[in-house]
């Protein structure tokens, strides 16, 4: 999956997503945004961590936001 399929599934899944800003593409299969309060990364197995700071870390709120785009690629995928 390239950068521009994930992120169009992260448009889809997330509420508010025009509250989504500072989106790096730069890595090839990953791309890195902030959304309200918080920053992420989503890579292209849709695996979402949350940055804090110069770490990734499995966040509940990276859980959740992980099935919100598993369950978006399927239904698109239908």
């Amino acid at each position: 999956m390239n950068n521009s399929q994930i992120f169009e599934i992260v448009l889809s899944a997330i509420p508010y997503a025009n509250q989504i800003n500072d989106i790096d593409f730069t890595q090839e299969g990953v791309i890195r945004f902030s959304w309200r309060s918080s920053r992420y990364r989503v890579d292209e197995n849709l695996h979402v961590e949350e940055i804090e700071g110069s770490f990734l870390t499995g966040t509940d709120k990276a859980m959740l936001f992980r099935e919100l785009l598993k369950k978006t690629k399927l239904i698109k995928e239908f």
